[in-house]
């Protein structure tokens, strides 16, 4: 018996075409029990016991019961009965914040304070520590090494001999495809080094930069910064992606990362190699980076220069995602595209 979950990151699964190529009898299961670990269900408990579905509700209350004569958990009447950690603000008068944290926690300051907690289970960490790992060998190669074939070739190379750095079970045929799925996004990869125009071919990868004030410190490290040899002072933000969920095309313009980014570049906050240190850089604009899709090309999503209001802006929606971040009180955020990839939906309240 082989079974096959949909999940955000696959859908439906790939997996599937390589069963029925093997003469697999298939059952599509429409509903199944989401698995949980005592935290979760918990936090599912108090979710639909306030349900406005009668019967869901009564259902729920007797699942409590069960779970209280049992011993396994004990189970508070409600939440408000549940002890109160602090009430006071989180962490020190002067935050630190991310480009990637500011965007999560300006669609929903709840998914992101338990992302920062590390709350989400070890299963989904795979996709992160394998977006790691792709990071570390694009900045590695940030530029064709020889033709596109000896690139491509370079790039694999190092994906096999740093693929044990996963742990995965080298038996299962979850890990081939994972595998695979590793070798056509560094394959989309080698492709856009291959179609750099001219005037970008030079580039900085994985630059630091921090910016610090009385009230917020924001760290960020740029992907790649591209540039002309004849002006390496106009650069170009590129922030290389590798999960699947990209935004609309509508969203680019505002994009809070991409935002940060150029913000960061045109306040002198990036941290240029030994030698550049004196350059006044200035950004020309950002694109996103996505990697991980099954396009046939993949061009950046450009966002364009940041105008005086915006950079205004951008100083201003940092500190109020600071704000957010240090609570004690955490909005849950429901919309399609914040729940369709959270993995805390048994716990969200919303």
């Amino acid at each position: 018996l082989i079974g096959c979950l949909n999940n955000e990151e696959e859908s439906p699964s790939r997996f599937i075409d390589w069963l029925t190529s093997a003469d697999f009898v298939l059952h599509h299961q429409e509903e199944s029990a989401l698995p949980l670990d005592k935290e979760s269900l918990l936090g599912s408990i108090y979710r639909y016991r306030k349900s406005k579905n009668a019967s869901l509700a009564a259902g729920v209350e007797a699942i409590a019961e069960d779970v209280q004569k049992s011993g396994l958990l004990k189970m508070p009447a409600s939440v408000a009965e549940l002890p109160i950690s602090t009430q006071d603000p989180l962490g020190e008068d002067k935050w630190r914040i991310s480009p990637s944290r500011t965007e999560m926690t300006m669609k929903c300051p709840l998914r992101s304070f338990f992302s920062s907690i590390d709350g989400a289970r070890a299963s989904d960490t795979l996709s992160r520590d394998m977006g790691i790992l792709i990071h570390s060998i694009a900045e590695n190669h940030p530029r064709l090494e020889g033709d596109y074939t000896q690139t491509l070739q370079v790039l694999l190379d190092e994906l096999a001999a740093r693929w044990a750095e996963l742990n995965l079970d080298q038996s299962l045929a979850s890990t081939l495809y994972l595998r695979e799925r590793a070798e056509e996004m560094l394959e989309k990869y080698c492709d856009y080094l291959q179609n750099l125009p001219d005037n970008l071919q030079e580039v900085y990868p994985e630059l630091r930069a921090q910016y610090r004030d009385k009230e917020i410190e924001v760290n960020a490290k740029i992907d790649r910064l591209e540039y002309d040899s004849q002006d390496p002072t106009q650069v170009r933000v590129v922030d290389l992606k590798t999960g699947k969920n990209a935004p609309a095309k509508d969203e680019i313009p505002g994009h809070p990362q991409l935002r940060i980014y150029q913000w960061l570049v045109n306040n002198g906050s990036v941290k240029l190699p030994p030698g550049k240190e004196k350059e006044n850089l200035h950004s020309v604009g950002a694109a996103l980076l996505y990697i991980n899709t099954d396009a046939k090309t993949i061009p950046p999503r450009e966002q364009e220069p940041s105008e005086e209001a915006a950079i205004r802006d951008t100083y201003q929606l940092l500190h109020e995602a600071a704000q957010l971040e240090k609570g004690p009180n955490f909005l849950a955020v429901p919309s399609s595209d914040n729940c369709r990839s959270c993995q805390f939906k048994a716990l969200c309240p919303a």
